[in-house]
């Protein structure tokens, strides 16, 4: 699933990351997903350079047909923050027919041939593959979102998910713990979940405590003890035109000018909130 809400700003690279995916697997299936609040969910065909393919657009209609008691649930819905995988779990309800799942957002980018990229993790083993898997803390913003009702683990865990490839089987325990009551921003549910449940989440790159010795910096870098800042090649804050120049790199979130200027003017209006509010409270 290509994740996008302008699939012509995204066209070069959309059609770059399908040929890729495609060439690993010629049998798999590449779709391009918008969410929009307003719409009746619906799926057409599009036509980008020569190449048709199906667009999902899934409306709050489609959120609506997962009957979750609280993830979800609330009214007006946003899907921002932590309701991303929401997508992904509508989709699996709709093609229930695959063993695994690819979710990019259509701000990643690779300096380098995604086929590699796609190839060498479609071999590797786990539930969950994906970047920053750390142990999850009461300071992170959204802790608080956390519902685990009928349940008290004993520890809980974050994982980033702008790019990740899951199992079936996984989707279908987040489903369930879902019908139970669970609720959260989902890069903290996801993880938290399925170490509960016992399955495998994979950390593909950078240099947390949980990456395996030969996929350190492998995929995306990072920096030691980021807890979940997520600096490095692969983070949130850093917002760039272009991705940077180290090679066989994820590189997250690349935004076309629009975008770009939108951003940093959005961070400029809330740095000058948080300096005013500081200065009233002197």
């Amino acid at each position: 699933m290509f994740i996008t809400t302008n699939v012509k700003l995204a066209r070069k690279r959309l059609l770059r990351f399908r040929a890729a995916f495609l060439e690993v697997r010629p049998y798999n299936c590449f779709a391009v997903v918008t969410f929009d609040a307003a719409a009746t969910s619906h799926v057409q065909q599009i036509d980008l350079d020569g190449v048709t393919m199906d667009h999902y657009i899934f409306g709050v209609d489609a959120v609506d047909t997962l009957g979750y008691p609280n993830k979800g649930a609330a009214r007006p819905f946003n899907l921002i923050p932590g309701n991303s995988d929401l997508i992904t779990l509508i989709f699996r309800k709709l093609q229930p027919q695959f063993r695994h799942y690819w979710f990019l957002e259509d701000d990643v980018e690779y300096t380098g041939d995604p086929a590699c990229l796609f190839g060498d993790l479609n071999k590797r083993p786990g539930d969950l593959l994906a970047t920053h898997l750390v142990p999850g803390y009461d300071e992170w913003v959204y802790a608080s979102m956390r519902r685990t009702p009928g349940c008290d683990p004993d520890d809980n865990w974050l994982i980033f998910l702008p790019f990740y490839r899951v199992s079936a089987d996984a989707l279908d325990i987040i489903d369930a713990y879902y019908h139970k009551g669970w609720d959260g921003h989902h890069e903290n549910t996801w993880a938290t979940i399925l170490i509960h449940a016992v399955r495998a989440v994979v950390d593909i790159g950078g240099q947390g405590d949980y990456v395996a010795e030969a996929d350190r910096n492998k995929h995306y870098f990072g920096h030691v003890n980021d807890r979940f800042d997520k600096n490095g090649s692969f983070g949130t804050l850093h917002i760039r035109l272009w991705p940077g120049r180290r090679k066989n790199v994820l590189w997250h979130p690349v935004k076309p000018f629009e975008a770009w200027a939108r951003q940093r003017k959005k961070r400029f209006i809330s740095q000058c909130h948080w300096i005013w509010a500081s200065f009233r409270k002197i």
